[in-house]
Parts: structure tokens; C-alpha cells; sequence
């Protein structure tokens, strides 16, 4: 949402203080927002970019996405060898050695032929440059790991969509690849609130989801459930939080993704992993 509902200040502001809270790994992509804005392609890169240049940062972990190519969200992708190529030029300017991880973005292909081509030359890149590969949206999960565990991949990065209501399901077996990184993100059901009166008119789900989103997701059976749970919690406070629990407890994950719309948000994360952390020790 960085460059559309969260304008550049806030996302400064947001980058000041994960970073002063030891905070290394942000997630973002060449089509990012999607808002639709042509010339808005890459703004959330660039904003990242600028806050390394003015606070001379060297030391952010940061996953670029590619494989889009609008941010109108229409299934036109190119994983190929020379957009890959192109992808990197561009994350290596604008992210340098803040660039962590160049991760495929929704691969829908099933020739092994192309995947095969696409995971040699991320390989090839990552090994000469010091960046891992990634994988976001792959339709030919067993291919791509078949591949991987050929060329003897060291450090794969996994994004799947994991919420607090799909814990424990894992579509692949997480021992093929010695170091594969998962990383869940819509922890909480893609930006489901308890009640349908708390989303704000610029939330995620008002601004990209359908009307009936909340209702076709979100049973009274689980809304009861978490309800009570969090009424006799010491440390959780919202579903957020919850949903971030079941994270933390879930040994599958090496990370997963936030995404605060506003400051008083990022800090209610903060102080709430710092409350975890002192319950769990």
C-alpha cells in the first residue's frame, strides 16, 4: 500500500522505527501498489530506496518480487531469462546491498523447460551478487523444488498465503531443500477484522476486497472462538495479534508479514512482540 494509501512520510516513519527496533526484512515488489497508476509502478522500491540513501543504510533485508508487469492486477507476467536479468538491474539500483531475496512472483507456467531456465539464471544471479532466491504464487510447487534440490540451491524464500485459520497446512514437504525459508503472509485472513464496523474506509479490504468479503471468510463459530480467547488473554488484544500468535508458535515459519497501515499499528506490533517474548521466556 506504500505510494497509495500509505503516503511516503508514514512509510518513513514506519521504516524509522522498525529499524530502530532491530527490524531488517521488508517485502515489496516492481509492481507495488496496485493501485492501478501506471506511473506508480515501483514506488514502494523507490520510497525504500530513498530512506537507505538519507539514513545510509546498508544492512536492510529487503525481498523484491517481480514477474508483473502493470500494477492494473492483470495475470500479463514475463519470467524470463532477460526480464529476470532486467528485474535484478533494476533491484540491484535501487536497493544495492539492501537486497536480500529476488523472488518470482505468481508463476502460473507449467513447461518445466521455462521454469528450468528461469530458477538457472536466479541461481546463477543470486550466487555472483549474494542474494537468495524466491518463490511467491507458484502453481508447480514439486517442479520448481525438484529443480532447486538439482542445483543445490543453499537458501530458497517461500511466501504462502498462511492465516490464522489455515495453521498447520502446508502444501510441500519442507525437508527437500536444507535452508528454505517460509514465510506466511495475510496472517490474518487478508485484513479480516472481528466485527465489520472496525475497517476503515482506506483498509486494505475496503479498498481491494468485495463487499462480502468479510462475511464469506470470517464464520460466527470462529468470531466467537477467537472472541473468547482473547477476552481471557493477558498478552493478546485484537485479532491481529492473535493471528500473529499463531505465527510465532508455528515452527513451520521462518517469518512472517505485517502490514500496518498506520503508525499507532506498528507500534501496538512492536510492544506486543515484546509482551510475547516475555510470556514465552
Amino acid at each position: 500500500m506504500w505510494g497509495w494509501s500509505v503516503n511516503k512520510n508514514t512509510a518513513f516513519q514506519f521504516l524509522d522505527m522498525f529499524y530502530s527496533n532491530d527490524g531488517r526484512h521488508l517485502d515489496t515488489a516492481f509492481n507495488y501498489p496496485m493501485n492501478g497508476v501506471e506511473s506508480d509502478l515501483l514506488h514502494a522500491v523507490k520510497i525504500i530506496s530513498e530512506w537507505t540513501r538519507v539514513n545510509n543504510i546498508d544492512d536492510l533485508k529487503v525481498i523484491f518480487k517481480y514477474g508483473s508487469l502493470d500494477n492494473k492486477k492483470s495475470p500479463d507476467s514475463d519470467l524470463g531469462i532477460l526480464n529476470t536479468q532486467d528485474m535484478f538491474d533494476i533491484a540491484n539500483e535501487y536497493l544495492g546491498s539492501n537486497l536480500y531475496s529476488l523472488m518470482i512472483h505468481w508463476d502460473n507456467r507449467t513447461d518445466i523447460h521455462s521454469i528450468d531456465e528461469t530458477v538457472r539464471c536466479l541461481d546463477i544471479l543470486g550466487r555472483n551478487h549474494s542474494f537468495n532466491v524466491g518463490l511467491s504464487g507458484i502453481k508447480e510447487v514439486d517442479c520448481y523444488h525438484d529443480i532447486l534440490t538439482k542445483l543445490k540451491v543453499e537458501c530458497v524464500d517461500h511466501e504462502i498465503k498462511n492465516a490464522f485459520n489455515s495453521v498447520g497446512h502446508i502444501p510441500f514437504n519442507l525437508s527437500v531443500l536444507p535452508d528454505y525459508r517460509l514465510w506466511a503472509y495475510g496472517i490474518s485472513g487478508s485484513g479480516l477484522k472481528l466485527e465489520e464496523k472496525d475497517y476503515r474506509v482506506d483498509s486494505y479490504v475496503k479498498l481491494v476486497r468485495s463487499d462480502d468479503f468479510h462475511r464469506e471468510r470470517f464464520s460466527d463459530e470462529d468470531k466467537t472462538a477467537i472472541k473468547s480467547y482473547i477476552e481471557s488473554s493477558d498478552v493478546v488484544s485484537n485479532l491481529y495479534e492473535y493471528s500473529m500468535l499463531i505465527k510465532e508458535l508455528d515452527h513451520n515459519f521462518y517469518g512472517y508479514i505485517v502490514s500496518p497501515s498506520r503508525v499507532s499499528q506498528l507500534e501496538q506490533i512492536i510492544s506486543f512482540r515484546e509482551k510475547l517474548g516475555k510470556t514465552l521466556r
